[in-house]
């Protein structure tokens, strides 16, 4: 998850205690997204998301690429029956995306030199009003929605409630890690 507390968004994973830099820009991740779909392409084909030399451990490699690629975050929650629909495709929406961050943000993705995975995502999350949104939104339609709008806003609201504060102990445990994690 993107923090504004901290200078930069992370350029690296973690593997058995080792860091690893990895190339960050969106491209790399759109392509990546092809390979985790892909079976055969898993364990194969990620070596060149690392700057300078892939980890020993192919699996846990992988494993740590798909942490950074999916940057899970706390909210939206999400539960069990969510995800059911895919609701984007970097490719067949590429034209979609590419107007939609053009229109919104003013970002021009085909001359933007470098664009971190997490900040476009950020970007793509935070798009309204645009052909993408209505896409989207008629891919996730289920009939029966329609009156349904108190449903809908206890659903939401679950999964935009804010998180409880961390424990002492928890917190300790996160400052923790961010220490490991700046090395």
């Amino acid at each position: 998850m993107l923090s504004l507390e901290k200078a930069n968004a992370p350029e690296a994973v973690l593997v058995d205690g080792v860091f690893y830099a990895i190339k960050t820009d969106f491209r790399y991740w759109i392509a990546f997204s092809r390979l985790v779909q892909d079976e055969k392409q898993r364990l194969l084909d990620f070596d060149y998301l690392y700057e300078n030399g892939v980890p020993e451990n192919r699996q846990k490699g992988f494993e740590a690429l798909i942490g950074f690629y999916l940057n899970k975050k706390e909210l939206p929650r999400v539960f069990d029956n969510d995800g059911d629909v895919d609701v984007i495709s970097y490719e067949h929406d590429s034209e979609l995306i590419y107007a939609a961050f053009l229109e919104q943000y003013g970002i021009d993705l085909f001359e933007e030199t470098h664009l971190h995975w997490w900040k476009f995502k950020a970007l793509l999350s935070g798009l309204h009003g645009t052909k993408l949104n209505e896409v989207m939104g008629y891919r996730c339609y289920e009939e029966g929605e329609k009156g349904d709008w108190k449903k809908a806003a206890r659903e939401n609201k679950r999964r935009w409630e804010l998180p409880q504060k961390l424990t002492g102990e928890e917190k300790e445990a996160s400052e923790e890690f961010d220490r490991l994690l700046k090395g």
